[in-house]
């Protein structure tokens, strides 16, 4: 089991889950010639820094830190998985020096929020939905 003083490198084909809460030193996700999935499940504190190289994919589920810095390079993916009809899953990340992003890095949440008809913007029994300062849905209504 990697502990605080542990370089991670994932660098070759993997596809690795954290479901224990872990503390590392510094974590490298990707930069090989190859795909690599590395989850987060649990919380994940990093106390160095994150590097998320080309081909490195990063999903981060629950509360995650990094001491230092966190680059997200060219072909790197920062995401987390998809939602039901809780927030089970989120990006929470807290960095204590720089997050650079370089051209071609992306964090990309789309198709991750709750499912259809689910979550605090789903209509009520009743027919009616939430506005947001907006017209408002009836499904009620007659509208002619």
């Amino acid at each position: 089991m990697p502990g605080a003083d542990t370089h991670v490198v994932l660098d070759t084909a993997a596809a690795v889950t954290i479901t224990n809460p872990v503390t590392l030193r510094s974590l490298t996700v990707g930069g090989g010639a190859v795909d690599v999935a590395c989850t987060s499940d649990a919380a994940l504190t990093v106390t160095e820094s994150i590097l998320l190289l080309d081909r490195g994919t990063l999903t981060l589920n629950k509360p995650s830190a990094v001491g230092n810095a966190f680059y997200l390079g060219e072909g790197g993916l920062l995401t987390h998985a998809g939602n039901t009809d809780s927030e089970a899953n989120k990006i929470d990340l807290t960095v204590g020096g720089d997050m650079m992003i370089e051209q071609g890095g992306a964090i990309d949440v789309r198709r991750k929020g709750y499912g259809k008809k689910m979550g605090p913007g789903a209509m009520t029994i009743n027919g009616y939905a939430p506005s947001y300062g907006g017209k408002g849905k009836n499904n009620n209504a007659n509208e002619g």
